[in-house]
This record gives C-alpha cells, structure tokens and sequence, in this order.
C-alpha cells in the first residue's frame, strides 16, 4: 500500500504486512519531531502513518526513558505497539 519502503526491523515488517492485509492506508513516516531528552535537542520519526486514522504508530520492543520524553513531546495522535501486541495482533 505504501509502495516501496525502508523498514528497520522484522517486527515493522509484520505490522506493515498485517496493515496491507487489512487494506489499511499507511504511510511510513519521514517527517521529524523535535524533542528533549537530557538537555539535549533531538529529532524524533515515529515508523508509521496511518492515512484515515490520522494517527502515528511506534514499533517498540521495549519501552526506554528517552521514548518517555519522545511521546511526552509529541504534537499529535501517537499510538505505540509493542513487539508483543504484534504477535498478538498476528494470531
């Protein structure tokens, strides 16, 4: 559906999968938010925009403190899925 992208794991590579299985319009995200984490100024891309839903999706294995402060700062609708929801989702 999002034509032909860079995914940076297998776990984004499922849930891209399952998002073209289920007719989902999704586009994966090139766009950069800024955030603080440490007292430094940084840059966030959330893998996965999801068209209808107007919605950010984050694959996760795990959750860090320097996730925390990239949704505490994030503008818009974020949804985070973990490694275990995907399989979850899968099934």
């Amino acid at each position: 559906i999002a034509g032909r992208v860079y995914l940076r794991s297998s776990y984004e590579l499922k849930y891209a999968k399952w998002l073209d299985k289920n007719n989902i319009k999704w586009i994966q995200n090139t766009k950069s938010f800024p955030y603080k984490f440490e007292n430094v100024n940084r840059k966030y891309y959330p893998d996965f925009y999801l068209i209808y839903d107007d919605c950010y999706i984050e694959v996760k294995g795990f959750k860090t403190r320097q996730d925390v402060a990239k949704w505490e700062y994030f503008p818009f609708k974020i949804k985070v899925i973990y490694k275990k929801d995907i399989d979850e989702i899968l099934q």
